[in-house]
């Protein structure tokens, strides 16, 4: 299996795209081509600084993939840090929307 080099970043809500995130994660990582992804859930442990971890993960990703649902730009959406880090950054990135129904988990 190929796998294609650096990491991108999934940013996306867990209070309407938690499930659609992580089917879209496990479909890119199964697929040929490989992409290694980075999702907070996988890869922050406990005790560590949240936002530290997810800066670092932006700065030294391929590019972003933006999971676009209600809640991801809401006013309270924690979405909008991660904007701003890729967007600082000149980070590439790649807006998916996600349709009604295709949030649910599985």
């Amino acid at each position: 299996m190929t796998t294609v080099g650096g990491h991108y970043f999934v940013s996306y809500s867990r209070v309407d795209a938690d499930g659609f995130a992580r089917e879209l994660a496990d479909r890119l990582r199964a697929g040929e081509p490989s992409y290694r992804l980075w999702m907070d859930r996988q890869e922050i442990a406990a005790g560590q600084d949240w936002d530290e971890e997810i800066s670092e993960a932006i700065k030294t990703c391929v590019g972003v993939l933006f999971v676009l649902t209600p809640d991801s730009v809401g006013d309270a959406s924690g979405c909008k840090n991660e904007w701003v880090w890729a967007v600082n950054g000149r980070i590439i990135w790649l807006t998916l929307i996600a349709l009604f129904g295709a949030t649910r988990g599985r």
